[in-house]
């Protein structure tokens, strides 16, 4: 299921059954949090979720302890559509990442992705 606020993929927080109805609440990628009863959305909240419940992690360490690997973030395969000219990371076809700007010929690329952004809430 996605998010009704962004689209984003969810996480099923929990399943709860009342009245002969099904409730779930979830909670997408970008922290919004809703509520279905049997599929259909009953509620949403703008809100970003507070600093209540923990944050799921958001990387993993690969087996040999040297690389810290994103859980949520993904490369985008190049195509018509990716932003040109601007500063991104790149995926070389040897799969080496760079930070660079796509120009000219990309035969040298297979992936790309934005650059992170900081927070401003200091979490």
């Amino acid at each position: 299921m996605n998010c009704p606020i962004c689209n984003a993929w969810t996480d099923q927080l929990d399943t709860r059954k009342k009245t002969g109805s099904t409730y779930r609440r979830y909670e997408c990628a970008n922290l919004h949090c809703f509520t279905t009863k049997d599929d259909e959305v009953v509620r949403t909240e703008e809100q970003k979720r507070g600093r209540g419940r923990p944050r799921k992690p958001t990387h993993t360490i690969n087996s040999t302890g040297t690389v810290a690997v994103s859980t949520i973030t993904y490369w985008i395969p190049l195509d018509d559509d990716t932003p040109r000219n601007v500063k991104l990371q790149l995926l070389t076809k040897g799969g080496v990442a760079m930070y660079g700007n796509l120009t000219g010929d990309v035969s040298f690329y297979t992936h790309w992705c934005p650059l992170p952004k900081k927070r401003t809430d200091n979490v």
